[in-house]
C-alpha cells in the first residue's frame, strides 16, 4: 500500500511540474536597449545602452540619432559604464524571451514607430543581429512579451 501512495505522489508531481513549464529564455552576446521619442529633440529623446554579456560591462550610447524604420543599420558611440550600473540592469540577458526570436525583425505592434514613446531592442547571438521595436503601453505589445516589456521598461527607468 505504502508502495502504491509512493507512485501516486511521484506521479502527480511529474504531472504538475510539467505543467507548470515555462517559456525558454535566449542568450545573446549582447542586448541593446533603450526608448526614444519622434516628438522631441536632444540627447533624451533617444537613450540606448548596450549590456556587453561576453565582457560583463554596461555601455551608453552617446549618438542621437534614431534607429531607422524598418532597418536600424546605425553605429553607436559606447562609452563604458560603471560596474555598479551593469550590476543593476545585468539580469535583463536571462530575460529574453524565446518567443521574441520567433518574430520578425522590427515591429513588434503596428504602432510602435509612430508612437510617442518606443522601445527598442537588439541582440546578437554570435553572426545574428536582430532589432525589435514595441510601444510603450503594453497593451499593445503580445501578451508573450509582456514580462520582458516589464524589464525592459524597468532597466531604462534604473538608467535614466
Amino acid at each position: 500500500m505504502r508502495l502504491l501512495k509512493l507512485a501516486v505522489i511521484l506521479l502527480s508531481f511529474s504531472l504538475l511540474s510539467a505543467c507548470s513549464e515555462e517559456e525558454p529564455y535566449i542568450q545573446s552576446d549582447y542586448i541593446v536597449f533603450g526608448a526614444f521619442s519622434m516628438e522631441c529633440f536632444g540627447d533624451q529623446c533617444f537613450k540606448t545602452y548596450k549590456l556587453d554579456n561576453v565582457q560583463h560591462h554596461l555601455y551608453e550610447d552617446t549618438t542621437t540619432i534614431y534607429p531607422a524604420f524598418p532597418s536600424p543599420e546605425r553605429q553607436g558611440q559606447y562609452v563604458l559604464k560603471s560596474q555598479a550600473l551593469y550590476d543593476q540592469v545585468k539580469g535583463l540577458s536571462d530575460k529574453i524571451p524565446a518567443s521574441l526570436l520567433a518574430m520578425p525583425n522590427g515591429d513588434v505592434n503596428i504602432h510602435a514607430v509612430a508612437d510617442a514613446y518606443t522601445y527598442y531592442v537588439e541582440i546578437q547571438q554570435g553572426d545574428e543581429k536582430r532589432h525589435w521595436y514595441m510601444e510603450a503601453d503594453k497593451a499593445n505589445v503580445p501578451s508573450s512579451l509582456h514580462a520582458f516589456h516589464s524589464e525592459v521598461k524597468a532597466r531604462i527607468d534604473l538608467l535614466r
